[in-house]
């Protein structure tokens, strides 16, 4: 005979569901024949109303629709939602955005051997297995939520990406990029999909593509993202060091000159002149020193323009900004020396390392820096409220940095050099 079976009604996805749920759960048959009209007839199947087909009289998303499933719609915990899904596609479809310069560095490196279309075979995999797996994944997110599938899946995709800069074979590559990072980034990318849509609904779509700019995001990062074990060679990180002490006090002048100038009385349009000035010696020393460096040396160039600049702040600025004069030389020394720091930085760079891997040290070096350029500016102007108004403490932040920059530099070359002064560097 036939069993009769129950399908179980549908709940509320938050809550915790057994996986056991998807299926329909067999009960005991209870079939009432009537008797036969005649040999041959075949019987009746009767199903008992207290134990047969037990359908729910509505669906999930009728429940939604009529709110009676509540859903959040916003508030500080279904935001937090939406971030922490920015954060898992950002690792896991950024990377997949950023494939391209992975297939470039592999082919033209560890697997320069191999044809190109067998080396795609990698990406392809971790394609297919980053969308594939989510057949699996979805029934598990329903019945026990994201909170585990994350963190399996963060712990793959690290663990993929780490070991694949020790990777030397196609099937090493793989194994760590394809499989174990594939397979790591479907474990993020489903749920973190999913889960928005269980704190919104009318907003469901605005949410969920906020969320889904994270792998954007990650495709815009990753390319430029340092190689850390480059800043294991000393000299580079000094210089980097010193790079980033530059930078950190370069705009700071530029922010607050004009502020500076109409606090010392003098009148507004000569204020506004002081940036002209100051990037019109900016111009000369941007080429200049440059044009200098190829014969004397890149470091020696980048270090005696950084002596230039120190005297600007603390010899010119600082006792003599408060006049004209002084304020006028000192914008044109101020533009003229740091216009440096532009042009000749990425050249001391390129002397510390063969040019086929140029770009990845300038990368790891100005995405560095890049945070310097973000705190100086407030910095400063946090070291002016407390200073009452007084700019004295500004002057000094900005000359002391770059005294720290030119020591860095200065041992960077001797390292490099030692104490030869005469040396070409």
């Amino acid at each position: 005979m036939f069993p009769d079976f129950k399908l179980l009604p549908l709940r509320d996805p938050r809550s915790r569901l057994s996986i056991l749920d998807y299926f329909i759960t067999p009960r005991r048959p209870n079939v009432r024949l009537p008797p036969s009209k005649s040999d041959i007839s075949l019987p009746t199947l009767q199903v008992n109303p207290t134990s047969s087909f037990d359908f729910p009289s509505e669906s999930l998303s009728t429940k939604t629709q009529s709110n009676e499933v509540e859903i959040p719609e916003g508030g500080r915990q279904a935001w937090l939602v939406v971030f922490g899904s920015w954060c898992a596609l950002f690792s896991s479809l950024g990377i997949m955005n950023t494939m391209g310069a992975f297939q470039e560095h592999i082919s033209k490196n560890q697997l320069k051997d191999l044809d190109v279309a067998l080396v795609g075979w990698i990406f392809s995999l971790y394609a297919f297995l980053t969308f594939g797996v989510g057949l699996f994944i979805g029934p598990i997110f329903d019945a026990y939520g994201p909170r585990y599938l994350i963190l399996s899946g963060s712990v793959l995709v690290i663990l993929g990406m780490y070991l694949t800069g020790d990777c030397r074979e196609l099937w090493q590559f793989i194994l760590c990029f394809s499989v174990l990072g594939g397979v790591g980034s479907a474990l993020l990318f489903s749920p973190s999909i999913a889960i928005v849509g269980h704190y919104f609904n009318k907003r469901r779509g605005h949410a969920t593509g906020l969320a889904t700019t994270g792998g954007a995001f990650g495709g815009i990062l990753y390319p430029f993202i340092p190689d850390i074990r480059i800043l294991a060679r000393l000299d580079f990180a000094i210089t980097v060091l010193g790079v980033f002490l530059l930078e950190f006090a370069l705009f700071v002048p530029l922010t607050y000159i004009t502020s500076y100038s109409l606090a010392q009385g003098f009148t507004s349009s000569f204020s506004y002149l002081i940036l002209p000035i100051i990037n019109l010696g900016s111009v000369f020393g941007r080429w200049l020193p440059g044009f200098i460096a190829d014969k004397w040396g890149r470091f020696n160039t980048a270090i005696i323009a950084i002596i230039l600049t120190v005297f600007a702040v603390l010899d010119v600025w600082l006792p003599f900004g408060n006049t004209k004069p002084g304020l006028i030389v000192f914008a044109l020394l101020f533009g003229f020396a740091s216009g440096s720091n532009i042009s000749l930085t990425p050249v001391c760079l390129s002397q510390l390392c063969d040019i086929k891997h140029y770009g990845r040290y300038y990368s790891t070096c100005f995405l560095i820096v890049s945070l310097g350029c973000l705190t100086g500016v407030p910095i400063a102007g946090r070291i002016l409220d407390l200073g009452g108004g007084s700019y004295r403490g500004l002057i000094l932040f900005v000359g002391f940095c770059y005294a720290g920059g030119l020591v860095a530099f200065l041992g960077a070359r001797i390292l490099a050099t030692g104490l030869r002064v005469r040396v070409k560097y």
